[in-house]
């Protein structure tokens, strides 16, 4: 019974570090939509389906279609234009308006709205502002008052 209930307890801790993701274009696929392009054309071109239906008019079919932003990472202390690691960004919505001829009319893209609750992470900026300020700042303080 007990390697059992080890197994269960390490299964659902792990199970809760899961975290499930759309399917996502890269900025570079974006960047190489046009207008007046199929269907057929912007799904082989994206790799992705739509990810859902925005909107459905007389004339016009607006399907939303995530993808990432190209990012770099970089400590604040040592942030430069050219260095740092290139890294993948927040989720954007792709907003792709297909007319009647089942041909891409408008190219919108925003930031998704589901990012706030898909970001989970330690900032990085943060962490080592704290260590090399906070931190110091208050051994030294505690340090005082122990004499």
């Amino acid at each position: 019974m007990k390697p059992f209930l080890v197994l269960f307890l390490t299964l659902s801790f792990l199970s809760s570090c899961v975290v499930q993701m759309p399917k996502y274009a890269s900025v570079d696929q974006v960047f190489s939509l046009k207008l007046g392009m199929t269907k057929t054309e912007v799904a082989d071109l994206l790799g992705v389906g739509p990810y859902s239906l925005k909107a459905m008019q007389d004339s016009d079919v607006v399907y939303i279609y995530k993808y990432r932003t190209n990012d770099r990472r970089a400590l604040s202390l040592f942030a430069k234009k050219t260095n740092g690691i290139k890294a993948t960004g927040r989720f954007m919505d792709l907003a792709i308006t297909y007319g009647n001829d089942e041909k891409v009319k408008e190219i919108k893209s925003k930031p998704s709205d589901e990012e706030v609750k898909v970001k989970n992470s330690v900032d990085l900026n943060m962490l080592f502002t704290f260590l090399t300020v906070t931190a110091p700042a208050a051994l030294v303080y505690f340090g005082l008052q122990h004499k």
